[in-house]
């Protein structure tokens, strides 16, 4: 178990714990002896992205009151990436950005219709993140852009037993799905693992490790 320490101050202490759950309701943050310790204020714009932010096993610091309630906390490391279902990962998006969030994405064809590989389908995705302060901003013209490849072919989309999954007939939608989910990661910071499918059907590709890493493009 990770020790967790604590800082004395006048009114309040500075705690290092690692997080075990949290609420995006309540905003209320528990520790791995399943303690809560809830936000002393009104949540604030800032607040919901800090908690938005926030993931399980990530070390943090919390500066808490005399009531046991928190009015702060500043992430020190992240923990291991956050696994998430595709749906998941795009709301997260969502409300992490809001209407400051445009997605494209386009599936990739040769001159004479035909798809460029061979035996399935490759698609790109493009994540465009509008820029968030109007002063400095006004017309959004430096937003940042994330993007993602993603390719379905029938071998890709074989199951652990060998079997073909439900996927298999639905490639142009897989490899869209593919490709969108590694831009969002992107966007949201690279920290996200996605589950395309149950276990004994989720396809493998030998991109799989870069999904905890990702770079926008400027």
């Amino acid at each position: 178990m990770v020790e967790q320490k604590s800082f004395e101050d006048a009114n309040t202490k500075t705690k290092e714990i690692v997080v075990k759950a949290f609420s995006k309701k309540t905003h209320g943050i528990m520790d791995q002896d399943e303690t809560w310790y809830n936000l002393e204020h009104e949540p604030t714009e800032e607040d919901k992205k800090r908690i938005t932010d926030l993931g399980k096993g990530d070390k943090i610091k919390l500066t808490i009151n005399d009531e046991g309630k928190y009015t702060n906390f500043e992430i020190t490391e992240k923990g291991t990436p956050s696994i998430m279902k595709f749906d998941d990962i795009l709301a997260k998006a969502h409300t992490k950005f809001g209407d400051r969030l445009s997605i494209e994405t386009m599936l990739h064809f040769t001159s004479t219709g035909t798809s460029v590989i061979a035996d399935g389908y490759l698609a790109s995705a493009r994540v465009v993140i509008k820029g968030e302060d109007p002063g400095k901003d006004p017309k959004g013209k430096h937003p940042q852009i994330f993007t993602g490849w993603g390719d379905a072919t029938k071998a890709n989309t074989t199951g652990d037993d060998g079997q073909s999954s439900k996927v298999a007939d639905a490639l142009p939608r897989m490899a869209e799905t593919r490709a969108l989910g590694r831009a969002l990661r992107f966007a949201l910071g690279g920290t996200i693992v996605d589950i395309e499918l149950p276990k004994n059907e989720r396809p493998e590709t030998s991109e799989d490790e870069d999904y905890q890493e990702g770079h926008p493009d400027y």
